[in-house]
């Protein structure tokens, strides 16, 4: 009695194979040369995106947030988030920490980080300012002779530790091409706008997403004329979490899986597809390819 069962299934699989592809070849904005001459057409994508893009859901009672994120200011203003990784240490994108029109200009002394921890004793929350000692943009960061799409990252080391909590807990790194481990993708926003949380939960701003198609995401982002790299990149479902009036603010955005009871950085966004859409699709920067220079600055820097 189970062959039948099987055979139904198999056709199903085969049946929304043939149906995904068969939705990309009816839309002529996805037959393209080139990226200059894209006949870019927002109703077909927004179509598009409707039928192919899994939604993003709110997470489930009892699934407690990251509390390693951060936010990550520019003088007085949310540029955007990143993640506690060690003692000292936090981890964004690059482009946050380094000032590519004039790169001599060190923009340490104008920057700053936030993030958040539960006082159990009076059921409250600390936000948390530490002093920043130094800004560690990769190396290639910007530089067009050496680019490739995994320098879009950075580390920033503080004077303050930020130690380890019952509500912080430093997640682990991805090796390069390790496979990521099964669990529900996070994505988390230490939310800044949020002055009267008591708890943890209500500190952080966290959903779950859901990985979309590395097809329609390179098309997506080929029209935007951003790069998308299977290797160094991974294509989420999204909702905008940043500045609601100009959908800017939430670059860095740390997506993470939780496995067993730990967190694993997977990576950060670093752009997303026509904001404002309640099927929005992101590109994020994948951790695990930088995992040996994020160890090798960290232990330098330490000794």
């Amino acid at each position: 009695m189970a062959k039948p069962t099987f055979l139904v299934l198999v056709c199903f699989l085969l049946m929304e194979t043939y149906e995904s592809r068969r939705q990309l070849k009816d839309y002529p904005f996805m037959k393209f040369s080139g990226i200059d001459d894209y006949p870019f057409h927002e109703e077909e994508a927004s179509s598009l995106r409707n039928k192919m893009v899994p939604l993003v859901v709110n997470p489930p009672e009892q699934l407690q947030p990251p509390g390693f994120s951060i936010v990550v200011f520019r003088r007085s203003s949310i540029i955007g988030s990143g993640a506690i990784i060690a003692k000292y240490f936090a981890l964004t994108i690059c482009t946050l920490l380094k000032n590519l029109g004039e790169e001599t200009f060190d923009l340490t002394p104008i920057t700053k980080i936030q993030y958040v921890l539960h006082n159990s004793s009076v059921d409250d929350v600390d936000v948390i300012t530490p002093i920043i000692h130094k800004l560690i943009p990769h190396p290639h960061c910007g530089n067009m002779k050496k680019w490739n799409p995994k320098a879009n990252i950075g580390l920033i080391q503080t004077k303050e530790p930020m130690d380890k909590t019952a509500s912080l807990r430093y997640p682990l790194l991805l090796t390069s091409g390790q496979p990521i481990p099964k669990g529900e993708y996070i994505l988390s926003n230490f939310r800044i706008k949020n002055p009267n949380a008591i708890n943890i939960k209500q500190a952080i701003w966290y959903v779950i997403s859901k990985p979309a198609s590395h097809q329609l995401c390179r098309n997506l982002f080929r029209a935007d004329r951003q790069a998308y790299d299977t290797q160094t990149n991974l294509c989420m479902s999204y909702v905008h979490v940043g500045d609601a009036d100009s959908c800017k603010g939430d670059l860095g955005i740390p997506l993470s899986v939780r496995h067993k009871n730990r967190d694993y950085l997977i990576g950060f966004s670093v752009h997303k597809h026509y904001c404002g859409s309640p099927k929005e699709v992101a590109s994020f920067i994948l951790v695990g390819p930088n995992k040996k220079w994020i160890e090798s600055t960290i232990k330098k820097l330490q000794s």
